[in-house]
């Protein structure tokens, strides 16, 4: 096989104008046409971000946070970093220690179970749904962002794909939005049943297979 000659792209800057106010709406890139590239919330809740080292896994996860907090609806933001780089980020919560990590999203899960009883009561299927029909006493977005995942596997496995699992299986439905930054998203790492709640996928350089 002859190998195809490396062609180094540029970065793109983050444009806020490619989003809509008031939409969970995340700011990707651009096209090799030019065009903004975008996704959101609430077609693909879930998102995975997978690349190697100095990839630029991390950039695109500050980029998702950026257009998160740029919604105008003052997403409540979690992050969970063993690395620590995100440690500087605007949120609620920041931890680059795996057992405070495992219990926050613990937390999350409670206070998901308790949001979709309220959603439900209302007549509503959906987080979204309620936001619409009942605007001043729907609670904001949760976004929870991981990178280095596997670091947090590392801890309990069995634990956090029991919490992660039900985030991602059931409480997109109660405003809760998980994002992974992992540098090889393998079904013994994320598996199949839990990888197919990503919607959004974006791959960053990957190894070679």
């Amino acid at each position: 096989l002859a190998p195809l000659e490396r062609v180094e792209w540029l970065p793109v800057a983050f444009d806020e104008s490619a989003l809509t106010p008031g939409k969970l709406v995340g700011y990707v890139g651009r096209d090799v046409l030019g065009n903004h590239v975008t996704y959101s919330r609430q077609d693909a809740p879930h998102a995975l971000i997978s690349g190697t080292t100095r990839s630029g896994k991390t950039e695109a996860i500050r980029a998702d946070l950026q257009s998160m907090r740029l919604s105008g609806l003052k997403p409540e933001i979690h992050i969970i970093d063993a690395k620590g780089t995100l440690c500087r980020e605007r949120c609620a919560t920041f931890t680059a220690d795996m057992s405070e990590g495992l219990e926050t999203l613990q937390s999350i899960v409670e206070r998901a179970r308790e949001r979709i009883r309220e959603i439900v009561a209302a007549g509503c299927d959906n987080w979204f749904q309620y936001r619409a029909k009942c605007p001043d006493i729907c609670p904001t977005p949760i976004m929870i962002y991981m990178d280095e995942y596997p670091q947090l596997l590392a801890l309990d496995k069995d634990a956090v794909e029991a919490v992660v699992g039900e985030l991602t299986r059931v409480h997109a439905a109660s405003g809760v939005f998980v994002t992974i930054g992992i540098q090889k998203p393998k079904a013994k790492t994320i598996p199949t049943e839990i990888r197919d709640m990503f919607d959004m996928r974006l791959a960053m350089r990957v190894p070679d297979g």
